[in-house]
């Protein structure tokens, strides 16, 4: 964890989780979504100390540049002792924008937490999926970044 400095407020907290599971893989990069099918799935708790999100953000490296990049995006959470998906959002498809090959991006989703608050040790399910009726949704998956207070 890394506190990031914010000054006369709140510090920020930064956390980043790598990809827990992926239909896909490069040996070089981790998981990729290229295909129909091909999912990344990440798993992370929300720190004991979690107050409030600042920001949820997927970090990827996109194989192909395009215009706009389409997945099919799932968030699964809920506390120890309660149904895995007791809070469930989808949006399909979401379009993350324009991409350039081999740049790492971010991209936040933070608006896919909100059907009922995050909370301290919440265990967050997020997956997300190749839209194959969209062409250029081709990338490397690296991550999930938490910012939070």
């Amino acid at each position: 964890m890394m506190e990031i400095d914010n000054p006369g407020g709140t510090p920020t907290k930064d956390i980043f989780e790598p990809v827990t599971y992926s239909t896909s893989w490069d040996n070089l990069r981790g998981a990729k979504i290229v295909a129909a099918l091909d999912f990344v799935v990440l798993l992370m708790r929300i720190p004991h100390d979690f107050v409030a999100i600042k920001n949820l953000e997927l970090i990827f490296s996109p194989i192909s540049t395009g215009a706009s990049m389409n997945f099919l995006m799932r968030t699964y959470y809920g506390l120890v002792g309660e149904a895995f998906n007791v809070h469930t959002e989808v949006q399909n498809p979401r379009n993350i924008g324009a991409t350039v090959a081999g740049q790492n991006l971010a991209h936040d989703i933070s608006d896919l937490v909100n059907v009922a608050p995050l909370v301290a040790e919440h265990l967050l399910v997020i997956q997300v999926q190749h839209n194959a009726t969209v062409l250029a949704a081709n990338t490397h998956l690296l991550g999930v970044r938490l910012r939070y207070s």
